[in-house]
């Protein structure tokens, strides 16, 4: 096998060397020779589109799904005038985009007659977040298609074939967790297509020695780290990869420095222009350097919100956190066991030819740091979506796996003689390809199921009274404020020492609620959850410390009281859900969390007035309970 890798790479160094190549033709646009390729490319694009579009329309015109209407909110806030995010967990290149993409709505709706202003195209998203939610998520979809091309191409390229590269888009096409994560507004995605382009770039360096390939490479890590800080994966892999080209490349050590010094430069400054208040904030600043010193603290004890857990931070959790990444990996949810087990041989064989040694160490080596970042500073953080950041590398080593796996499997069963190893390859990822497939299928008929929360809302705009005091849970139906609820609002926006993150531009929002009032509004106050604390918050704490602030929002409510208690403060409804009571069912947190207790099991003594129940109809989503207060 590695004869033949040594071969494929003498190939494709022979051909990458015959011509310059322009900038369209650098992933194969100027050379699609033969029909073929083209066919068997759109029917793969047809496919991943075939198993996303589905999924895309799930639960609208509403989201129960808070990071996708944190950044749908964030991005409209920036069409007030202030692209200032003031918040910095994310990088702001997507929220910029997003916000082209709305301002090319309100374009098209104010020539067609719809939006007098661009008040009432702000008044429009408040009241029906559907149309919002349904452009970011196509603009995901054009992201994950795309990448499925790119990494085609790629795969085609490093491997020589292009049944190389159809094999790897199949599978990019088809793995769930790329298919899931598509199907909602994250970054993972965006950010795990630039650094697979940012790489596609720079393993053309090998064979040019353009400053041209290193410039783009260095341009798309830039976006990558503007997008989602995945883009820092890439910089140690380049820097140490620039500078072994004085062996390399027999290149003079000052070349290299200027060569390794532009790929930094140009790096940096293209964050900073895709997301520059992430420089002039400290915010981001700070919370690096927070975590390493936690990680280097002995006595520092971290808690994992994602894993709902409390672990000694440093060194002594890195061996757990590394059993966690490999379990993580293994789920079908991920890239599952086959798959990751083809792809570790297909790098293997890689590395053992001496022609394609380079290639595989710039693709595996993002990895690995990636991998490390998630077992140290980030131990128990990593989720299957997180992984989109290396998905599309990893899927780069699945073709010499497949056919060396084709190649033994051949010797073991002699009737397979007359199949050439790299269709029996093809025949083996499709093959391992329909239990992804059946789940990929199944997790969409889940997802299209109606949400007892969707439910739950419009019975409660039908039913429930304007002016009546509610007490909403968090992440359960979607109500807006009335004039009642507004003013408290902006009572506790007057007492906060600052507005940053979640209330910087809240006063405009209930302003716009004031002057344009939404047909259904209650006068009604939110539940809010610590879910990054590991203890329960009292209002003063979430609203003075802004490290509270940027996670969740001071405007909610932290301090619950028993039902009896809000019933005598007023209050005539109470809306919950299993969601929510699901945070305080472990010992732990509900001996750290009493006063949540407190109030959940107060409402067990009432009997609810409504409650709507998924599996009463098939649906998906947390039972929703509305309790009426004596």
């Amino acid at each position: 096998m590695a004869d033949k890798i040594d071969k494929y790479a003498a190939e494709q160094r022979a051909s990458a060397s015959a011509e310059p190549l322009t900038f369209m033709q650098t992933f194969g646009l100027g050379d699609y020779a033969q029909w073929r390729l083209i066919i068997g490319v759109a029917l793969i694009i047809m496919l991943a589109a075939t198993l996303r579009l589905g999924g895309l329309f799930h639960d609208l015109p509403y989201s129960f799904y808070g990071d996708e209407l944190h950044f749908i909110k964030r991005s409209m806030a920036m069409g007030t005038g202030d692209l200032n995010p003031h918040w910095f967990n994310k990088p702001a290149m997507l929220m910029y985009i997003l916000l082209f993409c709305y301002g090319l709505m309100f374009i098209f709706g104010y020539l067609a007659g719809n939006f007098p202003s661009p008040e009432a195209f702000g008044a429009y998203f408040l009241e029906d977040l559907g149309p919002f939610i349904l452009v970011s998520r196509l603009l995901v979809l054009a992201f994950a298609l795309l990448g499925v091309w790119v990494i085609f191409e790629i795969a085609r390229r490093v491997h020589g074939g292009i049944l190389a590269g159809w094999l790897t888009a199949l599978a990019a096409a088809c793995l769930p967790p790329l298919v899931f994560s598509s199907q909602t507004l994250k970054a993972d995605v965006a950010a795990g297509l630039f650094v697979l382009i940012s790489v596609g770039f720079y393993l053309r360096t090998y064979h040019v020695g353009s400053l041209k390939w290193p410039i783009l490479a260095a341009v798309f890590a830039g976006f990558a780290m503007g997008t989602k800080y995945y883009g820092i994966i890439l910089l140690p892999i380049y820097g140490l990869a620039e500078l072994a080209r004085v062996w390399t490349h027999q290149e003079k050590f000052g070349r290299v420095v200027l060569r390794g010094t532009l790929v930094l430069c140009v790096f940096f400054g293209t964050f900073f222009l895709v997301s520059p208040y992430s420089f002039f904030d400290p915010t981001l600043q700070n919370f690096i350097t927070y975590k390493i010193k936690s990680f280097l603290d002995p006595n520092y004890v971290h808690y994992a919100p994602d894993a709902a857990k409390s672990f000694e931070y440093g060194i002594q959790s890195v061996p757990a956190a590394t059993l966690d990444v490999i379990q993580t990996l293994l789920e079908w949810a991920s890239i599952g066991a086959p798959m990751l087990m083809l792809c570790s041989l297909g790098f293997v064989q890689m590395l053992r030819a001496p022609a394609y040694r380079w290639h595989a160490l710039i693709i595996l080596g993002p990895c690995l740091v990636f991998l490390l970042l998630c077992v140290t500073i980030w131990a128990y953080h990593a989720s299957p979506r997180h992984f989109n950041a290396i998905y599309g590398l990893l899927l780069l080593g699945l073709y010499p796996g497949a056919v060396t796996a084709a190649t033994h499997l051949k010797r073991w069963l002699p009737k397979l003689a007359a199949i050439k190893p790299r269709h029996l390859a093809l025949a083996i990822v499709a093959i391992l390809l329909l239990p992804s497939l059946a789940q990929t299928l199944s997790v969409n008929a889940k997802m299209m199921r109606l949400d007892s929360r969707a439910l739950a809302t419009e019975w409660i705009k039908t039913n429930l009274p304007g002016g009546a005091r509610i007490l909403m849970d968090d992440y359960g139906p979607e109500i807006l404020p009335n004039p009642e609820a507004i003013q408290r609002r902006l009572a506790i926006l007057e007492s906060l020492p600052v507005r940053d993150s979640f209330t910087v531009h809240q006063i405009k929002r209930l302003d716009l609620l004031e002057r344009f009032p939404p047909q259904h509004a209650f006068n009604f106050d939110e539940l809010g959850h610590p879910w990054w604390s590991p203890t329960e918050l009292t209002n003063a704490e979430m609203r003075a410390a802004r490290e509270h602030r940027t996670m969740g929002n001071p405007l909610s409510e932290y301090e619950p009281l028993t039902a009896q208690r809000y019933a005598e403060a007023g209050y005539r409804y109470i809306i919950t859900n299993s969601e929510a009571r699901s945070h305080y069912l472990s010992e732990e947190a509900a001996a750290n969390h009493p006063s949540y207790v407190r109030f959940y099991q107060s409402l067990q003594e009432l009997e609810p007035l409504m409650i709507f129940d998924p599996a009463d109809w098939q649906g998906k989503g947390p039972t929703v309970e509305i309790y009426r207060l004596p």
